[in-house]
């Protein structure tokens, strides 16, 4: 999609979003505003965003934190995982891998609203904000773990001043004013046989760094999945990635730079 095109793409969703013909961007920054200055007492608020997908409306649920409105930004307005509207296929079931608050697994479900959705999320305050969002649209299930190469528990940094870039292997300035708490860990593979779940057709992926060690724990969930969806964090871990998904007969279909030194890598077979 060249600029003119997303621009209009995104002039489309504006008009759909909004009753006038602002920007999805000033709508989205204006109730944050809003809700904020009505609520500067309140440290629990969250925001309702009323959204039209493919398969109706539905409602989104977000955190007034400054990160969750980026997350929302990115995913809603910049379109982060849109490369998902070129398959030419549709789901049944969808793996979001680092849920986060749910934004993700909303976006998807706008695409393909028949898809279930298992979410994945050890982070303790992103996982009650995911479990209303999945609740509240049917989305799937949710739950409370994190990917890895390993069964076990594992050391878990979070920051809701910047939960956007928390997880199991942080940057040294994240870990600064971290929070720290133990996880659950598991091989993907073992918790699929554990829980009984289906195998995915479509993964989505957003772990910040920790990518290929859960890639590593989840061989029959990539050898079953046609199409998979990731953020890499690094140019190593980006190559590491690369590597992997093509054991298992993944192409690269769009490699797009995002900011800093982070990646969105779509894949399929």
């Amino acid at each position: 999609m060249n600029y003119f095109s997303r621009k209009v793409h995104l002039l489309k969703r504006s008009i759909q979003l909004g009753a006038d013909t602002r920007t999805k961007f000033q709508l989205i920054k204006a109730q944050f505003n809003w809700l904020r200055a009505a609520n500067e007492n309140c440290q629990s608020a969250r925001i309702h965003y009323n959204l039209k997908g493919k398969g109706g409306n539905f409602s989104a649920i977000v955190r007034d934190l400054p990160t969750d409105w980026i997350i929302f930004r990115e995913i809603f307005y910049f379109d982060d995982y849109i490369d998902l509207t070129q398959l030419d296929w549709e789901p049944n079931t969808i793996y979001d891998i680092g849920a986060n608050a749910g934004l993700a697994a909303l976006y998807m479900h706008s695409i393909f609203p028949k898809a279930k959705i298992y979410g994945f999320e050890p982070g303790k305050a992103e996982f009650e904000n995911a479990k209303l969002n999945y609740t509240q649209n049917n989305l799937g299930v949710i739950y409370p773990i994190g990917a890895g190469d390993e069964n076990g528990s594992a050391v878990f940094y979070a920051s809701e001043a910047r939960s956007g870039g928390q997880g199991f292997a942080p940057s040294e300035e994240f870990k600064k004013d971290a929070t720290t708490y133990t996880v659950q860990l598991w091989r993907l593979d073992d918790y699929i046989v554990d829980g009984n779940l289906p195998l995915p057709d479509l993964i989505k992926m957003d772990i910040e760094g920790f990518e290929v060690k859960a890639l590593t724990g989840m061989d029959k969930a990539l050898s079953h999945a046609k199409a998979i969806i990731l953020e890499t964090h690094g140019e190593e871990l980006h190559a590491g990635v690369i590597k992997k998904l093509s054991e298992f007969g993944y192409k690269t279909i769009t490699d797009s730079h995002r900011f800093s030194k982070f990646r969105i890598l779509f894949s399929a077979k």
